[in-house]
């Protein structure tokens, strides 16, 4: 597959594994809650319930196994494969009803999901911008409605360039 994807796969155990290739990810399932992002090499999977076994196919020794709540990003520089703890309702109420549910989720969080979701590149004018956080539901398929959230709660103010949204702190503008 290529692209991004939630797949919903129930357990039937008399059959042979469920199984997605992602780029160079070889994804076996047998009854589970996933997303897979594969827009680039640089391939991300959320498992949201369930396991997963993930294997890498240029090298086959390579095998993660997967719990629910954790992500696994492939390293392309060095053909790894990384987990780590992630907020899966992230996911889940973006697939599921449309919405992004934050919880003190950073900005450079939100970014990474605004340029997945809508190829809409985040620039930071500083660094400390990057760590702000936020908590709201916002639709999915209203980037505007997102921005002006963001803007507000965090008063700050988002330009729109071509394809990059501009980040500046009501306090560093010239006048």
């Amino acid at each position: 597959m290529k692209g991004n994807a939630y797949f919903q796969v129930k357990q039937t155990p008399s059959l042979t594994p469920f199984i997605v290739h992602a780029d160079q990810l070889r994804i076996y399932v047998t009854g589970t809650e996933f997303n897979v992002n594969a827009h680039s090499k640089a391939t991300d999977i959320v498992l949201t319930s369930g396991k997963i076994n993930v294997t890498l196919e240029k090298d086959k020794r390579k095998t993660v196994y997967l719990e629910a709540g954790y992500t696994l990003n492939v390293d392309t520089l060095h053909n790894e494969l990384i987990t780590a703890k992630t907020n899966t309702e992230l996911y889940t109420a973006a697939w599921k009803l449309g919405e992004w549910h934050f919880s003190e989720t950073s900005l450079q969080t939100i970014a990474r999901l605004i340029n997945e979701y809508y190829g809409m590149e985040m620039i930071f004018t500083s660094p400390d911008q990057r760590h702000l956080q936020i908590t709201a539901v916002v639709s999915v398929n209203d980037l505007s409605t997102l921005i002006r959230v963001i803007e507000k709660t965090l008063n700050i103010s988002i330009q729109t360039q071509n394809q990059h949204l501009i980040i500046i702190n009501p306090q560093s503008r010239q006048l």
